[in-house]
């Protein structure tokens, strides 16, 4: 399972991408309203709540040999109601010829409460692979902080090389706000500007003055939005265009 619906597709996505499989067949999903899985489905991606109401149809989930819970640490109403409900399942088929297997899954669990929580349940950790991260601050507090968001996406764009821009705003007006300003800024930069024809200010390498400003290809993303238009923030930006998503915490 997955807190959120856009976790629950996009992950089935790249599973059936990698097991070269289409979507709805070996690899599925299910979120209100939209179910992509068959019968032929072995793997099946769908959001805490889907669980919960399959279960009130199927109190066993007989349906189910494993059954994992992504994100556990968030703790939502449903997660935990949904650990509850799963607790009182596996021991009802623990004697059973198909026991149910749990996993429980998080970066930042209190592993030690969960394992007490499912009998003393083994704990297995997964070390990942750390990737080096810059911080920059500004140097005064900035008085209009979308204005600010605004100034720092067009200066990424104009003197960083290639790679996406990720937003954090928190919520749905100031994430539409941004990409209308950002969209607005983008429909009036010429095709074909050069880093040299705006950046002044520092010495720049032959490279670098020679190439050529992306365009600004902006994408929203928030918990309001239909799925498919989520999906899009998913999607490679058009050749010699930077992908900017503006997005509430949901992009976690």
């Amino acid at each position: 399972t997955q807190p959120r619906r856009v976790a629950a597709v996009s992950v089935a996505r790249r599973v059936a991408e990698e097991t070269g499989t289409v979507l709805g067949d070996l690899v599925g999903y299910a979120i209100r309203f939209e179910d992509v899985s068959s019968a032929s489905t072995r793997v099946k991606f769908l959001t805490d709540g889907m669980l919960l109401r399959e279960a009130t149809a199927d109190a066993n989930l007989e349906r189910y040999g494993v059954v994992m819970i992504d994100e556990a640490h968030e703790r939502t109403l449903q997660t935990d109601f949904l650990l509850g409900v799963l607790k009182k399942t596996q021991e009802r088929r623990r004697l059973s010829k198909k026991p149910l297997k749990l996993v429980i899954m998080s970066a930042t669990l209190e592993a030690d409460s969960f394992s007490k929580f499912f009998g003393g349940a083994p704990v297995v950790y997964s070390r990942g692979r750390k990737f080096p991260v810059e911080t920059f601050y500004t140097e005064e507090p900035e008085d209009d902080y979308l204005d600010a968001a605004l100034c720092a996406v067009c200066q990424i764009n104009e003197t960083e090389p290639e790679g996406d821009v990720l937003v954090f705003l928190t919520g749905q007006e100031e994430i539409e706000s941004l990409g209308r300003l950002l969209r607005a800024r983008a429909g009036k930069q010429k095709p074909g500007l050069r880093v040299n024809e705006l950046v002044t200010d520092r010495k720049l390498s032959e490279t670098e003055k020679e190439r050529s400003v992306p365009a600004l290809h902006v994408a929203l993303l928030f918990a309001a939005m239909p799925p498919e238009e989520q999906m899009r923030a998913f999607e490679p930006a058009p050749p010699g265009a930077r992908k900017v998503v503006l997005a509430t915490n949901i992009a976690e």
